[in-house]
């Protein structure tokens, strides 16, 4: 399997640029062979792996047109500050200028720092659980069941597979500027970016494991040969069986 034209259909699959009925036609021939399944896979991670390629190319050119400009707005400055400090104040003045000026550069040249654990936990509707950079130890499941933080920033639902009574969903809601990760019954992990809310069972049930992302997020699937992990983001469904990725679906400015 794979060929030029064989490519093509597949990214008009990912992308959602075919009909139904087309539509239908490439999720039966993925789904009615292995090593078709296995090569969907593999050209599923490699276009996310570009696309996240060229959005950081973008990131970095505007990073760089941007620092360009701060520099010659900068140097236009300078000059312009030490003219006049020349000619009305002399070289006292001139020396306190600099001064000031340096350390107006060293207050304004902010560090970058990673988000913090701020996130909240949808349990059910109206009730939600504030999260942050403390540890609870247990956390009781409406129709049974635990989740656990027993380390900071990670939420573990692992262990409830025999312990709930009836199907669940949970909704992870990561504030912006904060980041958070959750651990999910089957023992995939999912690393949550600022502003991204995931939607996901309490317990996997079926042939499939589903869950639903907006915003952005590193997912290590547990491997599951007999369940696909599923990703639904937007206009497209990204279907693993074990692996590990990026999704942004965060719009660019």
């Amino acid at each position: 399997m794979g060929d030029e034209n064989l490519d093509i259909q597949l990214l008009d699959y990912i992308t959602g640029h075919l009909s139904d009925a087309e539509q239908a036609r490439v999720r039966a021939r993925i789904e009615g062979d292995e090593s078709h399944r296995a090569y969907y896979e593999q050209f599923q991670v490699s276009y996310l792996q570009q696309r996240w390629y060229f959005r950081e190319q973008l990131i970095r050119e505007k990073k760089a047109r941007r620092y360009r400009r701060r520099r010659i707005r900068a140097t236009r400055y300078a000059a312009l500050l030490a003219a006049s400090i020349a000619l009305f104040f002399g070289a006292r003045a001139y020396r306190v200028a600099v001064l000031d000026r340096e350390e107006k550069v060293v207050t304004t040249s902010k560090e970058i720092v990673p988000g913090t654990l701020k996130a909240k936990l949808m349990v059910d509707a109206g009730h939600v659980i504030s999260l942050g950079d403390r540890t609870l130890d247990m956390i009781e499941i409406d129709g049974g069941g635990q989740i656990s933080v027993k380390i900071p920033g990670n939420i573990d639902y692992r262990g409830n597979e025999t312990k709930v009574s009836r199907a669940r969903n949970h909704v992870l809601i990561i504030e912006k500027g904060g980041e958070y990760t959750v651990t999910l019954e089957d023992g995939s992990i999912v690393q949550l970016n600022s502003a991204s809310t995931l939607s996901y069972p309490v317990v996997f049930t079926g042939d499939e494991r589903r869950v639903r992302l907006s915003g952005e997020a590193y997912f290590r699937v547990t491997p599951g040969k007999d369940a696909p992990f599923i990703v639904e983001v937007e206009d497209l469904c990204i279907r693993v069986t074990g692996t590990e990725f990026n999704v942004n679906t965060h719009k660019k400015n």
